[in-house]
Order: structure tokens, then C-alpha cells, then sequence
């Protein structure tokens, strides 16, 4: 089994592998704990059979790696793994197309359970939550329009939610102003806004409330 891992705390990311090991006899596990570390696997590994996601790293925040990687993976089940275990915070990642979520408090049984239960097909959830969230329509549309993102445009995506000017948009990502713009204009143009301000609406909608790295 190909697994990758998006968490950018190693002390719970090799707690988290090592259990992995133990569930999984054949697990092969890849590693991300950056939106930069996992855009190079995304470059180079076309396929995963799982993803473990932390709805927190750097780079990216909130609901939008959900999105990412279910654009970038749409065959591959995603399972959240997190400390926040609100409700309305997990019911919304499964609006966002999620198949588990693991509480970083949960011990080892419980992690296999979750994790045999979505690679056998199903949805794993903590028994309070109501899987069967309906998302509002324009939620599902920018849902949409972000999994379109191809990997650099979702990068530009990313910098323009905190941000920064084309020109530093072009310092970062080591290209010309020209084509800093030009990746800017793509990005608005797929998210359906024409302002900067609309780009930063849609990343507040997708932020977690009191967003905070855990």
C-alpha cells in the first residue's frame, strides 16, 4: 500500500508512521510537511492509495489542502488527521469530499478501524458526526473551481491569500513579473472573481475558525 502523509509536527509524524508500520504490513509511506515538499511529490507520484492529511502545515490552511489533493488525487480517499475535533469542523471537511477523520488523541485500534474501514470502501467518522452534510451550492462551486488549480496555480492561489503583490508573488516563486501576472490572471479567472478581495473571500471561507497550527 502507497501512503502519503501531510503533518508537519515529527514527533506525531513518526508516531503516526510507526503505527502505520505496525496496521500495515506492506505500508510504503511518502512524507510532506510543507505546501512546497508535497507540490514536488505531487510532480513526481501520480497515485497514492491513501492520504493522511493535517488541516494545518505550512503553506496551507484551512479546507483548502483538502480541496488540493482531492483535485490533484480524485481516485484517493483523504482522511483527516487533527487535533481540532469540533463538530462543525469535521462536518465541513466531509462536505469537502473527505472519507475519515482521525482525532490526533486517538489511540492505535481506533486509527486501524478508520483506516480499514475507508480502504474497504466506506466513510469513517466519529459517531456524533452527521456524514451525510450537504454543502451550500456556492461552497460546491469554489469546492470545484479550487480542484481545477493545476499545481503552480494553486501555489499562486495560496500566496495571493496573504497577500502579496504580483512582484513578490515573482520574488517567491523565482519567475518574471510577467509571468507572476499572467499565473494570477489564470488563477481568478478559474476561481470566477475579478479582485484580489475576492480571492481573499473565498480563502476566509475556507479557513478554520480560530485557525491556529496544531
Amino acid at each position: 500500500m502507497y501512503c502519503l502523509i501531510v503533518e508537519d509536527h515529527p514527533i506525531y509524524k513518526e508516531a503516526l508512521e510507526k503505527i502505520l508500520g505496525e496496521i500495515f504490513s506492506d505500508i510504503v509511506i511518502r512524507t510532506a510537511s510543507s505546501l512546497k515538499a508535497l507540490q514536488d511529490i505531487v510532480e513526481t507520484e501520480k497515485d497514492f492509495d491513501l492520504i493522511l492529511l493535517d488541516l494545518t502545515i505550512p503553506g496551507i490552511h484551512g479546507f483548502s489542502g483538502v480541496l488540493y489533493l482531492r483535485g490533484q488525487y480524485p481516485n484517493t480517499p483523504v482522511v483527516v488527521i487533527s487535533a481540532r475535533e469540533e463538530a462543525a469542523i469535521i462536518q465541513e471537511a466531509i462536505s469537502y469530499g473527505i472519507k475519515g477523520y482521525i482525532s490526533k488523541s486517538a489511540d492505535k485500534q481506533a486509527i486501524a478501524d478508520t483506516l480499514n474501514d475507508v480502504l474497504s470502501g466506506k466513510c469513517s467518522f466519529p459517531p456524533n458526526i452527521d456524514a451525510e452534510t450537504e454543502i451550500d451550492e456556492s461552497y460546491r462551486q469554489m469546492a470545484q473551481q479550487i480542484s481545477e488549480l493545476t499545481n503552480k496555480q494553486f501555489q499562486v492561489f495560496t500566496l495571493l491569500t496573504e497577500g502579496l503583490s504580483n512582484q513578490e508573488i515573482a520574488n517567491t516563486l523565482f519567475v518574471s513579473l510577467s509571468t507572476a501576472k499572467a499565473h494570477v490572471s489564470a488563477v481568478m479567472k478559474i476561481l470566477g472573481v475579478k479582485t484580489r478581495s475576492h480571492v481573499a473571500v473565498i480563502a476566509r471561507k475556507l479557513q478554520l475558525e480560530d485557525d491556529v497550527d496544531i
